[in-house]
C-alpha cells in the first residue's frame, strides 16, 4: 500500500473511533485551595419515587453555588452504571428524561454537580421503583 493510501486509511480510523467524553474542564479562575459552597437544596431531589410507563423517569436536582456541570449517574438491580447529561432549565436545576431500556428495577439516581475547579458534589440518592 503506498504511503498516501496509509494516510487516507489511518485518517478513517481516527475519525470512527469513538471519542472520550469530556466530563469536566477546569476553568482559568479556579482556586483549588478555596472551599467549594456547592449544596444540594433539601428535599430535591426526593427520596423514592415510583416509574409509571409509558413516560419517562423525570427528576429535577436543584443545586447553589458555582456550578458549572450538573449531570446523573444511574444504578440498577446487576449494580451498572450510567453516566446522563442534564437537561438544564436553569444554571441551577439539571433535569432528567431518563427512557431506560432494560427491566432492572430498582433504579438508584444521584445528581451530581461539578464546580470550576471539577469539584465533585453528590446527592442523596433516589430510588426509582416500578415494573413494565
Amino acid at each position: 500500500m503506498e504511503l498516501t493510501a496509509w494516510i487516507v486509511f489511518l485518517s478513517a480510523i481516527t475519525f470512527t473511533m469513538p471519542q472520550k467524553m469530556e466530563l469536566c474542564r477546569i476553568k482559568a479562575d479556579c482556586v483549588p485551595t478555596q472551599p467549594s459552597n456547592i449544596s444540594f437544596v433539601l428535599g430535591n431531589p426526593k427520596e423514592k419515587t415510583k416509574y409509571l410507563p409509558p413516560g419517562p423517569i423525570s427528576l429535577s436536582c436543584e443545586v447553589t453555588g458555582d456550578v458549572d456541570m450538573i449531570r446523573w449517574i444511574r444504578n440498577n438491580s446487576d449494580g451498572e452504571s450510567k453516566l446522563i447529561n442534564s437537561t438544564l432549565l436553569n444554571a441551577k436545576v439539571g433535569h432528567l428524561e431518563d427512557f431506560p431500556k432494560d427491566n432492572k428495577f430498582p433504579y438508584t439516581y444521584r445528581c451530581i454537580a461539578n464546580g470550576k475547579c471539577c469539584d465533585e458534589h453528590r446527592s442523596p440518592s433516589i430510588t426509582v421503583v416500578g415494573k413494565y
